[in-house]
């Protein structure tokens, strides 16, 4: 998954800047603030993929807070379409893994984005901030649209770091855990039956 990711490119570049409904959450109103924020500085078309309008918690207004909605694509053609903004904004108020901010580390799409997401602190620990914190996402968003050295010494380090999450490594984070977890559940039986102690 990784490593084919790594392989897809895109060679137009618009001045765009790409943010991702999610349905479960339905929250539109942050993330357009962050847009209209930076639109006071930059030139640029705000996207929002994967929009359903039905669980917009915003919906009346929502529609007309983004320059562009993208419904749902098929995999390669989201990435396709995605690798031609020139920042991704990744914005979510809740706990996740966020498997968003791996595909673009690995396709070395910059990307701005809640701390509360696993991977945007494990890939972009620069750029992780507080999913309300709309000053700090906003100037991280205008270091990548200004600044060429900082954006290429922050890609390096998410499409290094984004190997953490390959199948290889996954595998064995999981196969440890379930050792560390089936000795544990050996030992708490042992210790039940009366026949364990420890040296």
């Amino acid at each position: 998954w990784i490593k084919m990711l790594k392989k897809v490119r895109q060679d137009k570049k618009e001045d765009a800047i790409g943010c991702l409904f999610h349905w479960w959450n339905g929250e539109t109103y942050h993330p357009s603030l962050i847009m209209h924020k930076l639109k006071n500085q930059i030139k640029f078309t705000s996207r929002m993929y994967g929009y359903n309008e039905g669980n917009d918690n915003n919906r009346k207004w929502g529609r007309s807070m983004f320059d562009e909605h993208h419904p749902g694509y098929n995999f390669p053609n989201f990435q396709q379409h995605l690798l031609t903004n020139k920042v991704f904004l990744e914005w979510c108020p809740w706990h996740t893994y966020g498997r968003n901010s791996v595909e673009t580390a690995a396709m070395r799409l910059p990307t701005v984005g809640s701390d509360r997401i696993g991977s945007m602190e494990k890939c972009w620990p620069i750029t992780a901030f507080d999913p309300y914190d709309v000053k700090s996402q906003v100037n991280a968003t205008l270091q990548f649209w200004k600044n060429k050295e900082w954006t290429e010494e922050v890609l390096d380090r998410a499409y290094d770091t984004c190997e953490y999450y390959n199948y290889k490594n996954a595998k064995e984070r999981f196969i440890d855990a379930l050792e560390k977890s089936e000795t544990k559940s050996y030992i708490n039986k042992r210790k039940k039956a009366g026949d364990y102690y420890e040296a």
